[in-house]
């Protein structure tokens, strides 16, 4: 059986109209899921929410604050606290210099640097040079003084957190809004 040469194109052109249209629509499936609010950003959002449900971040000082108190209170855990406090520090460190690199705005990368890392700096120098040796110690009056000091170098920085959670929900939203 013979094809005429119209025929052939007609062909090719069916076949070329087929797979451009399996194409949209491929792409179109494969957008809706991966789009700001499709599916898989959801799954994404809900994973890292959880994360961050479960988790202290490591520029938010909560749980070192914790430890060092627990550890005030019950001297047998404060060696064990003090190894994580040590771990915590170092991931602040690390999160510091991922900040300083990432695509956020000015406004949010300064209230980083210039609040929360700021006061956070505070928080760990009189952790370091005043309530861990008054922990030491196990002088009572000076461990309660000492940590005095922490709770309200913790409170500013906990103040600033917040107002930069508030910052960045705002500019999360604004970003959802654009890309949707």
């Amino acid at each position: 059986m013979k094809l005429s040469i119209s025929a052939i194109f007609t062909a090719i052109g069916v076949a070329l109209a087929g797979g451009i249209i399996l194409t949209l629509l491929t792409s179109a499936y494969a957008l809706d899921r991966l789009k700001v609010n499709g599916a898989i950003y959801k799954e994404i959002v809900d994973g890292k929410d959880l994360v961050a449900d479960i988790l202290p971040p490591p520029l938010y000082l909560i749980e070192a604050y914790a430890l060092i108190n627990e550890g005030a209170l019950h001297p047998d855990v404060l060696s064990k606290n003090i190894e994580r406090v040590r771990l915590l520090k170092t991931q602040y460190d690390d999160r510091r210099q991922y900040w300083k690199t990432s695509t956020l705005p000015d406004s949010l990368k300064k209230k980083i640097e210039n609040d929360v890392l700021a006061k956070g700096d505070a928080f760990w120098a009189i952790l370091d040079s005043a309530t861990l040796p008054a922990l030491a110690s196990l002088d009572r009056a000076k461990i309660t003084g000492e940590l005095d000091k922490l709770s309200l170098t913790f409170h500013d920085h906990e103040t600033a957190v917040n107002q930069l959670v508030e910052m960045a929900t705002l500019y999360g939203k604004e970003k959802e809004l654009y890309a949707a």
